[in-house]
């Protein structure tokens, strides 16, 4: 084996040691080409071509071109799908101590300054396929069951109705019996429809209903006090100022009067001014009606009233049945424009409750007429001040 054949000791570039199996450098990684016992020393001399070749031939051959891999086309990702916002729910309005621990079915009222919880809930009841107010309906049952038991209890003198009638045609004290049976049965009937009315108008919503209920409930207390023994009446009286408490005090009542249909935003000044000239036009109504047999008897009427220094009382009981009849007349005009925002409605209502204050005032002697010039004021007021004020300006605008 030559020497060029051999694989050195050593390396030729860097002069590291080599061992026979080695191919390449452990130091410089050059490839060994022949073996070389010992690294050349100082007195040795390789040949300039031998050392090219080695070196040739122990470069590092040059690494392939590699291509660049390339790069994956990646598809562009969608737009993220933005989150809906979040809607921030209402602030509760902060509420005292007592109202958070109130149950739902329980409301406060009060009567002035003193409040307290109302004791009945909140229930609803279908009638005649409409959503009312257990209270209102209790109330308007009440109402009705008392008209219809006035009615039974006057069915009698009902069926009496044609020969009270014919009672009327006679003189003397048949007329006048007849005459006194006659206006005790329209007095009745009178309440009937009133209860009857006054039913439906609960019933309904109207704020009028509790007007009337009002009306009705003070006529039965005054009849009470100045009875000694008002037995059922004092009963029929219990119970309507109960109905009316309830309709004022109840906050489920109250509800329904300020939302319903019937009340078309009409102030409470108003509402008493409207209830005040139904009752009296309907009491007028009444004398008017009561009155009316009179006109037969209106001769008979002068000469007792020649017999007895009073004048001609025939004559001043026509004169009066026109005057009421007027009257009835003009509280029902005044009653109906003031529904209907009409101006009109309250002149009428002035000069009327100033033509009867008046009466009151001078033709009435002995009388004390603080009470009628007080129902009349209730009428008036109300519809030249405040909200009913506006009640009318806001219509003509």
């Amino acid at each position: 084996m030559t020497q060029a054949a051999q694989r050195p000791n050593f390396c030729p570039r860097c002069g590291g040691p080599a061992i026979p199996e080695d191919q390449f450098c452990m130091s410089c990684g050059l490839a060994l080409a022949a073996r070389a016992t010992a690294p050349p020393t100082g007195n040795q001399t390789v040949r300039r071509s031998t050392l090219h070749e080695v070196e040739e031939a122990s470069a590092p051959a040059p690494e392939p071109a590699v291509a660049p891999t390339p790069e994956p086309v990646v598809a562009a990702a969608p737009p993220p799908v933005p989150e809906p916002l979040a809607v921030p729910e209402p602030v509760a309005a902060a509420l005292p101590v007592e109202a958070a621990h109130t149950p739902s079915s329980e409301a406060m009222t009060g009567v002035g300054s003193m409040n307290f919880a109302w004791p009945v809930p909140d229930r609803t009841v279908e009638v005649s396929g409409r959503q009312r107010s257990l209270e209102i309906v209790v109330v308007a049952a009440l109402y009705l069951l008392a008209a219809l038991w006035l009615l039974i209890e006057a069915w009698p003198a009902i069926k009496a109705l044609p020969d009270l009638i014919s009672g009327l045609g006679g003189s003397g004290l048949g007329f006048a019996f007849g005459w006194v049976a006659l206006l005790a049965l329209l007095v009745i009937l009178y309440l009937v429809v009133g209860l009857a009315y006054t039913a439906v108008k609960v019933f309904n919503g109207d704020p009028l209903g509790r007007g009337l209920s009002a009306v009705i409930a003070g006529v039965l207390v005054l009849s009470v006090l100045g009875s000694e023994a008002p037995g059922g009446m004092g009963v029929a009286a219990l119970v309507s100022a109960l109905a009316t408490a309830v309709l004022f005090l109840s906050p489920w009542a109250k509800r329904v009067f300020a939302e319903s249909e019937a009340r078309a935003e009409r102030p409470s000044g108003i509402v008493l001014s409207q209830t005040l000239l139904l009752v009296m036009a309907s009491l007028l109504g009444l004398v008017t009606i009561g009155l009316l047999p009179s006109l037969g008897s209106v001769g008979e009427l002068n000469t007792l009233g020649e017999l007895t220094g009073s004048g001609s009382a025939g004559t001043t009981l026509v004169v009066g049945l026109l005057l009421f009849g007027a009257a009835a007349a003009a509280s029902w005009m005044a009653y109906t424009r003031i529904g209907k925002r009409d101006p009109a409605g309250r002149i009428i209502a002035t000069v009327l409750a100033a033509i009867f204050s008046l009466f009151s005032l001078f033709a009435l002697e002995g009388s004390n007429p603080l009470g009628t010039m007080a129902v009349h004021a209730g009428i008036v007021i109300p519809l030249w001040v405040g909200r009913g004020k506006e009640w009318f300006t806001s219509a003509a605008s």
